[in-house]
């Protein structure tokens, strides 16, 4: 069943991260299975034709990304909204290192929550669905691997601004745009309040130089980015809650400070294609030398 291959799937993706956390998941979905727990419903509902439709496809080859409006209902962002609200309560049990803060110890100023699908059941089911790996299959061309759920938010008065950079150059993959990221806004998002703001025509490639930003939670900048050809080519990428922008590795993508008096929440699904050949010792390196380094300047 779709239920008892999200266990599988949780167990494989968290390892010894949240073991904890993963048997209390499976604690209840054996407890459903049982009748000694209400049964949730399946996250969201979608139409898998409209999703793997070539028009997507050679769109999102062409330009490195697509804006789907009102891909999720009113009721699907309620859903996510009340399962990351249940999370939020219990962050004292979650590891230091996937949550970021923008004022540490602040609660008001949470920014991420990395591995939302070893944290909550809602997370794990989705994890396990079909949802969005359909609609990444589609853009991607071939069969995917999700790699990581996490909570995005910018708080206002504290959040920064999110410096230019390609989520390749943190993937390590190569081709270096064979991933897809999958922002589903929770909130109306626009300049204001911080919303995605695009390079076009970047997410054919190739990776440009980084280097440390300061920035918890976008370690890495883009060094050569700002010219007047690249801030020409920007593209404001304003959404409503319910909509999903989807990128490629290799999209160049900033975000604003959020200036407005409200939030600009999001969840971010990652999905690496089977082609993706990773650097697993040198990401495992930078992965462990970013956390010991926000740890040692008691950022986490």
């Amino acid at each position: 069943t779709e239920t008892s291959g999200s266990i599988w799937i949780l167990i494989f993706l968290t390892g010894e991260r949240a073991m904890a956390g993963t048997i209390a998941l499976v604690a209840r979905w054996a407890a459903e299975a049982v009748g000694l727990a209400p049964p949730r419903p399946a996250p969201f509902r979608y139409n898998p034709e409209a999703c793997a439709t070539s028009e997507l496809r050679t769109n999102f080859t062409q330009d490195g990304y697509i804006h789907l409006k009102q891909f999720l209902s009113s009721d699907n962002v309620a859903a996510v909204v009340k399962a990351l609200d249940e999370v939020k309560d219990q962050m004292s049990t979650l590891p230091r290192h996937d949550q970021f803060y923008d004022v540490l110890d602040n609660p008001n100023s949470l920014k991420q929550i990395q591995n939302l699908h070893t944290h909550h059941a809602f997370f794990a089911d989705l994890a396990g669905s079909k949802a969005f790996a359909v609609l990444a299959e589609a853009v991607l061309g071939e069969p995917v691997v999700l790699q990581n759920i996490q909570y995005f938010n910018k708080p206002p008065h504290t959040s920064k601004p999110t410096p230019p950079h390609q989520d390749g150059y943190y993937f390590m993959i190569t081709p270096p745009n064979a991933a897809v990221t999958m922002w589903v806004a929770l909130d109306d998002a626009d300049e204001e309040n911080g919303c995605l703001v695009y390079v076009k025509g970047s997410g054919v490639g190739p990776l440009r130089p980084h280097q440390p930003s300061g920035i918890l939670g976008f370690s890495q900048k883009c060094t050569d980015y700002g010219s007047p050809e690249d801030l020409k080519k920007e593209m404001v990428m304003a959404a409503k809650a319910g909509d999903v922008i989807a990128h490629n590795s290799a999209m160049m993508h900033r975000t604003g400070a959020n200036t407005s008096t409200r939030h600009r929440r999001a969840i971010g699904l990652v999905y690496f294609g089977v082609s993706a050949k990773t650097d697993d010792v040198r990401r495992a390196a930078y992965q462990k030398s970013l956390r010991d380094t926000l740890a040692a300047a008691k950022r986490i």
